[in-house]
């Protein structure tokens, strides 16, 4: 990576979100941008009901805050470069998924880092629905950074959701950029039956139907798995493959608590705009409960 802009509401979590920048920045020698929106509400109805001298007061207060962000950016700009890494920032009005995804295109970076709470469960972003709309409207790939971390820049133990397409390869590159040498990486193609065969599970102990139709459904997947091990037999990480069975989401999320991984990382779509996932609403179930950090990798070939 050479180039990575991290998103900041200038609270203590997305102060963790640079930590994990910068040390990535000082492992790779790249460069960091901080990029912070002020909403812009001078079009806004609310406006048009001012008298002119509550404008006039309304201006001066906006004016003072823009002022008061500007010097906050730059003293995590300092921070940053007291680091050794080449830093600077970026101010603009507007909503800040406009103002993400536009930065990052214009800036042909490599990575957005945004900060989340680092609660479990039903916890939301720390930008709420906005978070959401940066990893879905983002160029370029976004981790979704939770929790403190503390000096190194690697995790020690990804999970990656693979559904064996184009973005799920560049999930795994990029979770193997991200996880430390002599790390785990474990690849997991989660399946279901096909619908409207449910009902043979019912039958489970009195027919090999169900386990015939498994062995049909899951052979594929565990040739291509083995393919994508030998594939990165030497990235230097323990790479293994894992068929896993249930509500994709649930598998994954579950799958990360109770073997403590620290990153899940999955792929989507390459379309920019306003995306689908590559796995529907599965993605943003994992955004929203995943214990530890989250990587979405968007494919090589965004339009």
């Amino acid at each position: 990576m050479k180039h990575l802009l991290v998103a900041t509401d200038l609270s203590p979590i997305a102060d963790a979100a640079l930590d994990r920048a910068i040390a990535f920045a000082r492992r790779d020698r790249a460069r960091i941008t901080l990029v912070y929106a002020i909403p812009d509400y001078s079009g806004t109805p609310m406006m048009a009901t001012l008298e002119s001298a509550a404008i006039a007061e309304w201006n001066n207060v906006s004016q003072a805050e823009r002022a008061a962000d500007e010097e906050a950016l730059r003293s995590r700009v300092a921070k940053a470069t007291a680091a050794g890494i080449e830093a600077d920032h970026v101010l603009e009005l507007g909503h800040v998924d406009d103002v993400v995804a536009e930065t990052a295109a214009k800036l042909g970076v490599d990575l957005v880092v945004i900060g989340t709470h680092g609660r479990t469960g039903i916890s939301r972003f720390l930008l709420g629905s906005q978070a959401e709309q940066i990893v879905r409207r983002s160029p370029v790939s976004v981790l979704v950074a939770r929790g403190h971390q503390s000096g190194a820049a690697d995790f020690q133990r990804a999970l990656v959701a693979t559904d064996f397409s184009p973005a799920g390869d560049k999930a795994l590159r990029q979770a193997i950029s991200m996880t430390a040498p002599g790390g785990l990486i474990e690849v997991a193609h989660v399946w279901q039956y096909p619908p409207g065969t449910w009902g043979l599970e019912a039958l489970a102990d009195r027919t090999a139907a169900l386990e015939t139709l498994r062995s049909a459904v899951t052979a594929g997947a565990l040739e291509r798995g083995q393919k994508l091990i030998d594939q990165h037999a030497m990235a230097g990480r323990t790479i293994r493959f894992n068929l896993l069975h249930g509500p994709t989401a649930s598998v994954l999320t579950a799958r990360a608590e109770t073997e403590r991984f620290d990153l899940i990382a999955l792929g989507t779509h390459g379309y920019r705009g306003f995306r689908r996932f590559l796995l529907g609403s599965v993605a943003e179930a994992t955004l929203r409960h995943a214990p530890c950090s989250v990587l979405v990798a968007h494919a090589e070939h965004a339009k």
